[in-house]
């Protein structure tokens, strides 16, 4: 069994869980690298209807994993943008098959971005969505600001993006980032396995249909570069290095 990943198969019903509990489920290169071949046996395999995707612990997932992405060269940023967004996000949004955000906590940066692309999310209570990347200088990476303008609205996106607002499991309901809240999060899985269950059951063309014309105002192809570029830039300028900087201090202290 995988250290970062663990995966269950429940009639047609993929479970792809983050188990790195002491990275908060960041995602790592092992991890990214694990997600790319997972999720695309989901897309190819007939016997796989649906997907689940959570975490473990008190974190869905927190994004990239700082330490790595510091360390990349301005070209190296636009790699990592356009691979995963392409290989990982775009294909949970665009993939004929329905796909569903289990959120049992944290779901920041990139964890959030990984939320927004799949059709359902259901989450507890405690979960917490927001984006830290502003406070690094940086932008979401991975398609998250389109998405999440689409989903909740410019003004909003606007408040939770440039002002770092941290929103919580009632509140993301209202909002419309929540499809649904569990209030008991023992059962979170369960209610994503139910959820699972009955998009099973649907035929398969008319989901692709329904998703294809849904989801014709997606992400642009352009969206990666652009933000590729950016946080390669960004990156670089002693603003940022500062924060990433100081970030990393109060950790140790």
């Amino acid at each position: 069994m995988s250290e970062f990943i663990r995966t269950e198969e429940r009639n047609g019903v993929l479970l792809l869980q983050i188990t790195y509990e002491k990275t908060l489920n960041c995602l790592n290169n092992d991890i990214l690298e694990e997600m790319c071949r997972i999720l695309r046996q989901f897309v190819r395999q007939p016997k796989y209807r649906v997907l689940i995707l959570t975490g473990t612990g008190r974190s869905f997932c927190t994004g990239a994993d700082l330490k790595a992405f510091t360390q990349l060269s301005q070209e190296g940023c636009v790699d990592y943008c356009m691979d995963y967004e392409a290989n990982i996000f775009r294909l949970l949004s665009s993939s004929p098959k329905p796909t569903i955000a289990a959120v049992n906590g944290y779901a920041m940066g990139g964890g959030m971005e990984l939320a927004l692309a799949c059709d359902f999310r259901i989450g507890v209570p405690k979960a917490l969505f927001s984006a830290p990347e502003y406070g690094f200088g940086w932008v979401p990476g991975w398609g998250g600001v389109h998405r999440l303008g689409a989903l909740i609205g410019q003004a909003k996106a606007k408040e939770m993006l440039l002002l770092e607002k941290k929103v919580r499991g009632e509140e993301a309901l209202k909002l419309g980032l929540l499809t649904e809240l569990v209030e008991d999060g023992e059962r979170l899985l369960e209610r994503a396995f139910e959820m699972g269950a009955q998009l099973a059951k649907l035929n398969p063309l008319t989901v692709t249909y329904t998703k294809t014309i849904l989801n014709d105002s997606e992400v642009p192809t352009y969206d990666a570069l652009i933000q590729g570029l950016t946080n390669g830039v960004t990156s670089k300028m002693p603003y940022c290095q500062a924060q990433i900087e100081e970030f990393f201090n109060r950790k140790k202290s």
